[in-house]
């Protein structure tokens, strides 16, 4: 549930959580507000500590000793030193009570309470993912100052710098569960003596705390704190193994195919909004990539066995340990130990109180030795009734292993420690409730754990195995197209359970030998990747699989020579499993082609980008950060550029959508009837995109360089001369060797490329085009019918005039890179002006009133050059008097309409000169006209010589002025 929360929806809360602890240690050091509440004169409080004044009936009442701020005690109606047996007393003396503030009792009583509930209910995942405490530890690492440590690589001998990851066969891996358990009773211990009731004490424990954690991440990669240190890590997977209520399924692939879900919070998001894997392996099998497979693997293990026995005692312990020193269950259950200003004074006092008699015992001694009496005792108890379950199941003639036997133990002891921790937890608040709010409570308690119970008692090891790989089998039979419906009275594949899927073999007579052989192999990947081929139970499901896929032993040799794993290295039950390591690299991979994607896009040699000093160090850091050796980096990489790569696929992507491109091109211009104007607007639109396209393209040929995949992605441009033709135009950087292989694909492609159908083309518009393309895209779709609600109504003669001037405004080199809302501002700004044959369209010396668009017939230029007067042509397409407008000059040429009249569009001076301030693209393709202008000039012509086209199609030039 919570591992499918995106990572910026957790982050946010799991900062706010972090802030929210801040705010309560800061409170614990100064609070002027809260112990108002407590004042016995707060009526409507029900934190007040006269509690006369609150009680329910008249035979109830009674009152506690109080003392004010002067330090006086008001005994009434008791005589000094003694009060109502029904108030709080301490070793047979009244407890003083003054107004405190409630920073501790609402940290101990209503806070951490809610952490067991939580857990059972949501599971590791949630906890995991949003801990404060896993927050603060990854400190160092968003800061970039986590410890690294130099190794030698024993295959290459090179030496590197990593991340300093916990020895998987040292004292701490070996034996965290103790180290744990131990930290978790010193602190339970510290709690009883120094600071249940010290709001000083508590807030240097909690400060320290986060201390250690971050320098713990500061010292060690990955979440070494959460899995090796925290004192509450083994109390998360007690109520949690081998999974919450409502935890996601890690174990259990998409139906759709891909990586089973993890619920690790070892997450990032990238740069385009995705989250990675941040997983450095720190730990494997890991809890947080699939916590029921770690506890399957670990279930035998002896700190584990101590610690699912011992906790009981710890909680039962920890309680029991209010009354063995204060003689009462008053001092609990009524909240004074939250507040008690005695508990640091008696320290050296006796820690017992038996039978109204004190023990001289010291409390610093007493409290950590009953709890590890406590803890001692649940465990030999837990050993017991392990051994007589045994013996129960042999004797009924259901003998379990040793797996499933100790798994229902645990369950059991999670059930009971659950309800005895609840029937202390919190109930000095909730005894402030009225009965029926209690009852609702102890029954939701109840409820809870008893579906946990009976939902996680009979799983076994064998079920979970199953789960695991018929994920990836399902997907591997639903490859084989089998008529599912026919075999099992309409239901799909996706819809059966999973004992159905490991029988659905048996009756596949069409199943082929090459069709089994290929299933089982693709669900042995799947399995070895997950670590799921480790366990005896997961073996015997995949010789279950095996028969009856038909794979026979010798099938099944040459899969795992395939796949190059060995047989004995695969199915080792003490190998680490595969998945971290794929995490791993993964989020490695994900990291350096986040690192090379603007240089794919940049156009610069990829190899040559890795060779950058700059690049380098961060290649570097982030192989200390992954724990990345050289081998595994080269894998990456090849992995990212070889044929079959990330990036590969990228650049090949872009090359296919080019000629997509023109295959919608082709599909708009087959338009030509009434709906035409539409078309040829898509068709500006398409041509715009197209170019971008291929400089795209041609920018991700040139970071290839000269590799056997470049020259790949130039020959596929055989399949379009005009594709090719579009690449070539700005392939003036890329090596000759490309460019030859783009000319040969322009010599050798084909003039006419297959168009896409037209509707298809249209809903590819209406998807994913600009706001107006997609909405003309729609109208066109409909014949002409104005789509409602989506944009301007472009039906009607006024309109069917706006679209005209917008196709011939984009016909114009200097307005083709518009966009379609550009064009159509415009064109609303545009005015239309006609001359008949020979009528005078401008003179020299007038002043200039706008840039004219020729959108009909022609005009004669006639310029004043060094060798006289030169008549010079312009044609449909082009402009007249654009830098003028730009420059505010007067005309300097004039221009008179042929014998065919001429047409112009005038776009008005002030109009023209914000175009240029406001958008790239026209300023753009003014410095285009520039450069093409000085080109000319410096080439010893006139600019009439620019008459003669030097872009394609008719009509591309600009006429002088």
């Amino acid at each position: 549930m919570f591992g499918r929360l995106s990572e910026r929806i957790v982050r946010v809360v799991r900062w706010s959580l972090v802030a929210g602890w801040l705010l309560i240690i800061a409170s614990l050091v100064f609070d002027p507000l809260s112990a108002s509440l407590t004042n016995p004169a707060a009526a409507l409080s029900p934190f007040r500590i006269n509690r006369a004044a609150s009680a329910s009936s008249a035979g109830d009442r009674y009152r506690c000793p109080t003392a004010n701020d002067a330090g006086q005690v008001d005994w009434s109606p008791h005589e000094e030193g003694t009060c109502d047996p029904r108030c709080a007393r301490v070793q047979g003396r009244c407890l003083i009570q003054r107004p405190y503030s409630i920073g501790a009792r609402a940290f101990w009583t209503m806070i951490l309470p809610l952490v067991p509930l939580f857990l059972m209910i949501f599971g590791h995942e949630a906890w995991r993912r949003l801990c404060p405490l896993s927050a603060l530890m990854q400190i160092p690492r968003l800061l970039g100052i986590q410890r690294r440590e130099t190794v030698t690589d024993p295959r290459t001998g090179k030496t590197e710098k990593r991340v300093r990851l916990v020895n998987a066969t040292g004292f701490l891996a070996k034996y965290f569960w103790f180290v744990q358990f131990g930290l978790l009773w010193i602190g339970l211990s510290l709690r009883l003596l120094f600071i249940n009731s010290d709001r000083l004490s508590l807030a240097i424990f909690f400060s320290g705390v986060i201390v250690a954690a971050i320098t713990v991440g500061y010292l060690f990669g990955g979440k070494t704190w959460c899995q090796y240190i925290c004192p509450i890590s083994p109390v998360q997977k007690f109520y949690t193994e081998p999974r919450g209520l409502f935890e996601s399924k890690a174990h259990v692939a998409p139906a759709g195919g891909g990586a089973a879900l993890t619920q690790s919070s070892c997450r990032r998001v990238d740069a385009q909004g995705k989250e990675q894997s941040m997983c450095v392996a720190c730990r494997a099998p890991c809890p947080d990539i699939d916590l029921e497979r770690q506890y399957w693997r670990d279930l035998q293990t002896a700190g584990r066995r101590f610690f699912y026995y011992g906790y009981l005692g710890l909680v039962t312990g920890f309680y029991c340990y209010y009354r063995l020193y204060a003689g009462n269950w008053e001092y609990y259950f009524t909240g004074a130990w939250t507040h008690d200003e005695s508990q640091l004074a008696g320290l050296l006092s006796p820690g017992f109180y038996l039978a109204g008699r004190t023990i001289p015992i010291p409390k610093i001694v007493a409290a950590p030795l009953t709890l590890a009496v406590f803890i001692l005792t649940a465990y030999l108890l837990g050993r017991v009734i392990e051994r007589v379950y045994d013996r129960w199941c042999e004797r009924a003639g259901r003998p379990l292993a040793i797996p499933e036997l100790r798994h229902r133990v645990f369950a059991f002891f999670t059930l009971i420690t659950f309800n005895v921790f609840y029937g202390f937890a919190g109930r000095p608040n909730i005894a402030l409730f009225p009965a029926t709010f209690r009852a609702a409570i102890d029954t939701l308690f109840v409820v809870v754990s008893t579906i946990w119970f009976v939902t996680r008692f009979a799983r076994t090891t064998e079920e979970y195995e199953r789960e695991s790989i018929e994920g990836s089998l399902r997907r591997q039979l639903v490859q084989l197209r089998i008529d599912t419906p026919r075999l099992f009275r309409g239901r799909t594949l996706n819809h059966l359970r999973t004992d159905e899927v490991y029988t659905l073999g048996r009756v596949l007579p069409e199943l082929t030998a090459n069709q089994g052989r290929a299933a089982y192999r693709e669900t042995l990947r799947d399995a070895l990747a997950a670590g799921h081929t480790r366990s005896a139970a997961a073996r015997d499901v995949l010789r279950s699989v095996r028969s009856q896929l038909k794979v026979s032993d010798e099938d099944h040799a040459a899969v795992i020579a395939e796949l190059g794993v060995d047989d004995r290295e695969a199915l080792d039950p003490g190998g680490a499993s595969l998945q971290e390591r794929r995490l791993r690299i993964d989020a490695y991979r994900g990291e350096i082609e986040a690192i090379l994607s603007p240089f794919l896009e940049e156009g610069t040699n990829l190899g040559e980008a890795l060779r950058e000093p700059t690049v380098q160090a961060r290649v570097t850091a982030l192989q200390a950060s992954y724990s990345i050796d050289s081998f595994e980096h080269e894998e990456v990489c090849q992995a990212l550029l070889g044929s079959e790569g990330a990036l590969i696929r990228r650049a090949q992507d872009v090359m296919r959508q080019l000629l997509r491109l023109g295959r919608m091109r082709a599909a708009l211009a087959g338009v030509t009837d009434a709906r035409q104007p539409f078309a040829n607007l898509l068709v500006l639109s398409l041509e715009r995109r197209r170019e971008q396209c291929a400089m795209r393209v041609a920018a991700h040929l040139s970071a290839l360089g000269d590799s056997e995949e470049s020259f790949s992605m130039a020959r596929m441009l055989a399949s379009s001369r005009d594709a090719a033709a579009a690449v070539h135009r700005v392939s003036n950087h890329l090596d000759r060797a490309l460019v030859a292989a783009i000319e040969e694909a322009m010599t050798t492609g084909a003039d006419a490329v297959e168009a896409l159908p037209l509707d298809l083309t249209l809903g590819e518009i209406a998807a994913s085009w600009e706001p107006l393309a997609r909405h003309i895209a729609r109208t066109l779709a409909t014949g002409g019918e104005a789509h409602p609600g989506a944009g301007p109504d472009l039906r009607g003669a006024e309109s069917q005039e706006r679209l005209e001037r917008m196709s011939q405004l984009g016909s114009s080199p200097l307005f083709e890179h518009l966009s379609l809302e550009t064009l159509a501002e415009l064109s609303t700004l545009a005015t239309a002006r006609d001359y008949a044959p020979g009528e005078l369209i401008c003179t020299r010396g007038t002043p200039s009133d706008g840039v004219l668009v020729v959108v009909a017939g022609s005009a004669h230029i006639l310029l004043n050059t060094e060798n006289g007067t030169a008549k010079g042509l312009v044609e449909p397409g082009e402009t007249i008097g654009e830098l003028g407008a730009m420059t505010g000059a007067t005309w300097n040429d004039m221009a008179v309409a042929t014998r065919h009249g001429t047409s112009v569009l005038c776009i008005p001076v002030q109009a023209f000169r914000a175009l240029l301030d406001q958008d790239a693209h026209a300023a753009s393709g003014m410095l285009r006209l520039v450069s093409e202008r000085l080109r000319e000039a410096r080439n010893g012509g006139t600019p009439l010589s620019r008459l003669t086209p030097t872009s394609s199609g008719p009509g591309s030039g600009s006429a002088p002025n």
